[in-house]
């Protein structure tokens, strides 16, 4: 348990951590209680080495019980927002019922009821917005990376597994689509930047998603139809995430947020059913390594989509890797002579 007071005496905030002592029997029978105090200061000197103190703002909290440490440089409209919620925080109240946005702030709270405690901070909408940049532009080179290595995985294991014929079609298609990738992603430009983990699991992520299309090109020669595929896909996925999944985090979720549920659906319906569902129907209609090649519109499709919706301004490097990436499709869509003659005549 956690708590915290003012010492009159010494004129300092102090906070009280209490730890139950019993016996590791059966009977688990109470020895007693550990009580330790510390200076506030000195915990918010730890926290201070963690924290952009220009951005953000925040507090610690027992609930039922005063604010026990604070941090960071706050103007006059955060430390009136702090001092409403700190009050809220003080009476009993529902956490799922705080707003997350108070005008240029952003609130990021996490509980932790058994210890009775609240971590609450105020960001900056700006700072936000900076790191969510950052992010996309990480997320985006990864995407690149792992786009740009699955065409080349899968072109070379389906010549290897199948004796597909890397043509001299098929080669060019491939550069034009890594390149368009590369400036899509703002490799080029210079705007984005990856650091040795992310290049490792841009290199996983492409091998593993390269593997996908190898696996399902053996279901579907063995006669296996795309909802038979899609099923054990799904199925192991999900196990395989099962113990790697933030239960406390996920039960509040889906007991209290109905909207959120309906997004979560959403994604699952749109990013990985109806995804993977039409390119595994794709795979059964053309080449692995032709279906791979026109996977690659991803981040042009993206960065289209944002423009339209989001209104997010593409750059000069963007628009041309989108017209790189539809160039490469164009080329690849081009039938030849010899293959178009053997078509007409079947």
């Amino acid at each position: 348990m956690i708590s915290g007071y003012y010492n009159q005496l010494e004129e300092k905030n102090i906070i009280r951590f209490v730890l139950k002592l019993h016996n590791y029997d059966e009977e688990r029978q109470k020895i007693g209680y550990l009580v330790c105090e510390i200076d506030s200061m000195a915990f918010a000197s730890i926290m201070n080495k963690y924290v952009d103190l220009s951005h953000v703002y925040l507090w610690m909290q027992p609930v039922n019980d005063r604010t026990i440490v604070v941090t960071g440089e706050a103007d006059e409209d955060q430390k009136r927002i702090q001092k409403q919620l700190s009050r809220v925080i003080q009476n009993y109240y529902d956490s799922s019922t705080l707003d997350q946005e108070y005008g240029d702030y952003y609130l990021i709270h996490v509980g932790q009821a058994e210890n009775n405690l609240e971590a609450c901070a105020l960001v900056s909408q700006s700072l936000l917005t900076a790191a969510q940049r950052s992010l996309t532009r990480s997320l985006l080179v990864i995407m690149a990376m792992m786009l740009g290595l699955v065409v080349v995985f899968v072109m070379l294991l389906s010549a290897l597994l199948w004796k597909e014929k890397i043509t001299t079609q098929k080669v060019l298609s491939l550069l034009l689509a890594v390149t368009g990738c590369a400036f899509v992603s703002g490799i080029v430009s210079g705007h984005a930047r990856v650091d040795g983990l992310g290049l490792l699991l841009g290199l996983g992520s492409g091998f593993g998603y390269a593997l996908y299309s190898i696996f399902s090109r053996f279901a579907i020669d063995r006669k296996y139809d795309f909802w038979t595929i899609l099923f054990y896909t799904f199925l192991f996925c999900s196990v395989c995430c099962l113990p790697f999944a933030d239960w406390q985090t996920i039960r509040p979720v889906m007991t209290g947020r109905w909207d959120l549920i309906v997004w979560m659906l959403a994604m699952g319906f749109f990013t990985a059913f109806l995804a993977y569902g039409l390119y595994t129907i794709g795979l059964e209609r053309m080449e692995s390594s032709r279906a791979a090649i026109v996977a690659s519109l991803e981040p042009a499709v993206g960065t289209i989509v944002g423009f339209l919706f989001f209104h997010e301004i593409p750059t000069w490097d963007s628009i041309l890797g989108i017209v790189l990436v539809f160039s490469a499709i164009s080329i690849l869509s081009i039938v030849p002579p010899k293959r178009k003659q053997s078509v007409n005549n079947r």
